[in-house]
């Protein structure tokens, strides 16, 4: 299901909880009994989750800069 961009990131962030709670629940990747769909989804999170860290990481940085020159010109 698509979200919209207003509730994008809330809607996600339920759905992302409930697979690292699974994840804390087991010892093995093994044991999270996945189908060959699910595998290739959980390896494809993990990518995804790199790539928000980057860009959350990125736009942080962005925020702290137009801060700084918000100072500055005050």
């Amino acid at each position: 299901m698509s979200n919209m961009s207003y509730c994008m990131f809330e809607n996600t962030m339920g759905d992302l909880n409930y697979c690292v709670e699974r994840m804390a629940d087991v010892e093995t990747r093994k044991a999270l009994k996945l189908n060959s769909y699910e595998s290739n989804a959980f390896d494809s999170m993990y990518e995804a989750c790199k790539e928000y860290i980057a860009h959350f990481d990125r736009l942080a940085d962005a925020a702290d800069t137009e801060e700084e020159t918000e100072d500055e010109e005050s």
